[in-house]
């Protein structure tokens, strides 16, 4: 595994980033990663990772493989769109494709994926500290990280990130290996004033990008339209002093 030095981009200003910080609550930063690194993670999302599905049901989140999901059968699996559609109408809901790097790379899944290599670099001394450096929280201690592709039908309702276990989120993050993106295709990342449900900011997909805000803090991904052309990539996860 490289090293921080040569899989950041060097130019990044830490000083600048965390008074960004300090000053809005949320900070993009664009060409985060060198080149080389961030057409490798776009590659084994493109092609190598082997996807779920997850959503809520029953008052709690739930995933299917995809070998589970097309057991289902064509009728079933649209019953099912459905049962979540109808969900989203009244309570919190959530509808994309993720795969657990954290998790799997744990449990021995997937030996051969890039994507375990990206987890060792977030939880690395180096990129640990570089949090730590442009968040100004040195109880930072690890990063989880799931990547996740939202395709045509695919969106993430409004929520704070606020721990329903035993977490101490004190950033979230959203690595952004979208290309080519339009912004009327949706799946925009989307901050909420929760006293008068207005959206403040708007943040665009991006390639090579890190979007990085403090928890709690509402917001949402909104409706990815069912002509956009192109897949909505990216690694999320919070950064933790648990």
């Amino acid at each position: 595994m490289e090293t921080q030095v040569d899989i950041l981009n060097p130019a990044h200003n830490k000083n600048l980033i965390r008074s960004a910080l300090s000053n809005q609550s949320h900070y993009v930063i664009k060409d985060f990663f060198n080149i080389d690194f961030a057409e490798q993670i776009f590659q084994c999302l493109s092609h190598d990772v082997p996807w779920q599905i997850a959503f809520r049901m029953d008052d709690s989140n739930q995933v299917l493989e995809r070998e589970q999901l097309n057991q289902l059968g064509a009728e079933k699996r649209a019953q099912l769109m459905q049962q979540i559609l109808e969900k989203a109408k009244s309570e919190y809901q959530f509808l994309y494709n993720r795969y657990p790097m954290v998790d799997s790379l744990i449990a021995g899944k997937n030996p051969d994926l890039f994507l375990n290599k990206v987890v060792e670099f977030l939880n690395s001394p180096s990129y640990l500290d570089f949090l730590k450096q442009i968040t100004g929280d040195q109880q930072i201690r690890k990063c989880s990280a799931q990547a996740t592709w939202y395709a045509p039908g695919n969106f993430l309702q409004y929520h704070t990130d606020v721990s329903q276990e035993d977490e101490d989120r004190r950033f979230a993050y959203v690595l952004g290996f979208t290309k080519d993106w339009k912004a009327d295709w949706g799946g925009l990342l989307q901050f909420l004033d929760e006293d008068d449900n207005q959206v403040t900011e708007t943040i665009t997909p991006a390639f090579n990008t890190l979007a990085i805000f403090k928890v709690p803090q509402g917001h949402s991904v909104s409706y990815v339209a069912p002509f956009a052309t192109k897949p909505r990539f990216s690694i999320t996860g919070w950064l933790r002093a648990d």
